[in-house]
């Protein structure tokens, strides 16, 4: 029987929608700058978190200014310093239709993880629901 103070996954995954939210102001600042001074390309990000945060515990990201060797900006501090209910993840693209970026965030609930992935470039095909992160990982 769950804890009466657990929340259920459709809270958690809640609780990480509305946190993303206000995620996604600060990295489309931090796309747009990039872009503007590198080329048009995308910036990315690592993953966030080093352990995927469970249950609706916010954590800081431990990921600290640590970037890709070929694009050396960390986070922006306003998501370096949130409190976080999710692990991160920001890829770029260069595909058939044009250039864009992905977000993926993954969080652990009761013992399972789930993830969504969120697009914003041409290729729609890229935007996941929420759904289980399958055995070998995520696709």
């Amino acid at each position: 029987m769950r804890d009466k103070a657990a929340k259920s996954r459709e809270e958690i995954l809640a609780q990480c929608d509305a946190k993303l939210g206000g995620i996604l102001t600060a990295l489309q600042h931090q796309q747009d700058t990039y872009a503007r001074n590198h080329q048009n390309r995308y910036w990315q990000g690592l993953r966030s978190a080093s352990v995927t945060p469970a249950d609706g515990e916010e954590k800081k990201p431990d990921i600290g200014t640590r970037a890709p060797a070929d694009q050396p900006e960390p986070y922006p501090a306003a998501i370096r310093n949130a409190n976080l209910p999710f692990a991160l993840q920001v890829d770029v693209y260069d595909g058939p239709m044009g250039q864009g970026w992905t977000t993926t965030v993954t969080v652990g609930v009761e013992g399972q993880d789930f993830y969504r992935v969120d697009n914003e470039g041409p290729e729609s095909y890229r935007v996941r629901p929420w759904a289980p992160v399958p055995p070998r990982g995520l696709p």
